[in-house]
């Protein structure tokens, strides 16, 4: 793997450039980002707009070892085009998705990152869209993501908290599953935050998603709350005292070192209180 730290020292973009941290699961895909200068995505799984990406990041998984649950690889993308499987992998011509289309993400040199981002916690990750400026300031992996509006004015939030929140988590199973806004892992019960957007859940089709989805996660010991645009922009203090009010209720924060943490509660006049239920 490459080590030279001046090689953080590549190609720079502007803040808003968007960018994507994909998952390396193995060596041999390693390999061909640092050497052959390539990566691929299904079109199946392919996030919304991986078209425009400008950079690419690494999430290295358990098979690095060392480096495993962290972010330190990253490269420009030079194009993207579009091949089968079986175009970019003729060894393999007889894999089940040998005539699947993927992206075919062309690349400069890996760069490394002066200091890994990293994972707190054992997660599934699958992508995360980003930008360059959180590429760049990141201490930890929930700062990459590049949610809307709303979901970065409640991560803010929950930092100026103290309340470790996972952003983007995945939770069900292999037939059924869900990506969370952030998830408050709990004591006695975990808490799913959601950020409604007025225009996303005005459809009537969603509220049935919605429905589908709060039943799934109740009954898999999920607490689930949801605040709109209103909520978030006019009341967002308020927002955070329901949330704390819950985390307490749920038995406190689950940190990292698996200890408890009880949230104080800021009261409208500034004041904080600690209310154990």
């Amino acid at each position: 793997m490459p080590k030279d730290k001046a090689a953080s020292r590549g190609p720079r973009f502007p803040n808003d450039a968007p960018g994507l941290v994909a998952v390396l699961n193995n060596r041999a895909d390693f390999e061909r980002a640092e050497s052959e200068h390539w990566y691929r995505i299904p079109e199946k799984t392919a996030p919304d707009g991986v078209e425009k990406i400008r950079w690419i990041a690494f999430y290295l998984t358990q098979t690095f070892e060392r480096e495993k649950w962290s972010v330190r690889y990253w490269a420009k993308v030079e194009r993207i085009d579009r091949r089968r499987r079986v175009e970019l992998l003729p060894s393999q011509a007889g894999h089940p998705r040998a005539q699947d289309w993927y992206h075919r993400i062309a690349l400069d040199r890996l760069q490394v990152r002066p200091e890994p981002i990293l994972s707190r916690r054992q997660r599934r990750i699958v992508f995360v869209p980003s930008i360059w400026k959180k590429f760049q300031t990141a201490l930890e992996i929930n700062d990459l993501v590049h949610g809307s509006p709303l979901e970065d004015r409640l991560w803010a939030a929950f930092k100026l908290e103290g309340i470790e929140a996972e952003r983007q988590w995945w939770e069900g199973d292999t037939k059924t599953h869900y990506c969370l806004d952030f998830a408050l892992l709990c004591h006695d019960r975990n808490i799913d935050v959601e950020c409604d957007g007025d225009r996303w859940h005005s459809n009537p089709q969603r509220a049935a998603y919605d429905n589908d989805r709060n039943n799934f996660l109740e009954q898999r010991g999920w607490h689930v709350l949801r605040f709109n645009t209103g909520q978030l922009t006019k009341d967002l203090p308020g927002c955070m005292r329901k949330v704390s009010t819950t985390v307490n209720r749920c038995g406190g924060l689950l940190r990292f070192d698996d200890s408890i943490k009880s949230v104080p509660i800021t009261e409208p006049d500034g004041t904080k209180q600690l209310r154990l239920f």
